[in-house]
């Protein structure tokens, strides 16, 4: 069945300033209907997600949901416009009690 859920997987902390192209790439899939997985930065996680500062990153291919799962892969996804010593990457999965795309 399905439940209201928020799941956050971050990533360890890395400094951006070291990379002069700094890329990401991943492979996602999901089995059935509901929101999207999410990508997210933040310069200032330190153990709960709900008192960072996040910012949305976009623009990847996400798998449809359409045929179950298919793994999908992202794309070369450009970071080289983030900065700071102190970064993480956090993947955001939500379900509600009526859709949870797993």
């Amino acid at each position: 069945g399905q439940f209201e859920n928020e799941d956050w997987l971050v990533s360890p902390s890395f400094n951006a300033d070291m990379f002069d192209d700094l890329k990401l790439t991943f492979w996602n899939t999901r089995g059935y209907v509901g929101p999207e997985l999410k990508l997210y930065y933040s310069p200032d996680f330190v153990d709960n997600p709900a008192t960072a500062s996040w910012q949305e990153i976009t623009n990847f291919d996400l798998h449809n949901g359409e045929t179950f799962w298919q793994w999908t892969n992202s794309g070369l996804i450009d970071l080289s416009n983030l900065s700071g010593s102190d970064l993480r990457l956090a993947f955001k999965y939500t379900s509600t009690s009526d859709q949870a795309a797993t």
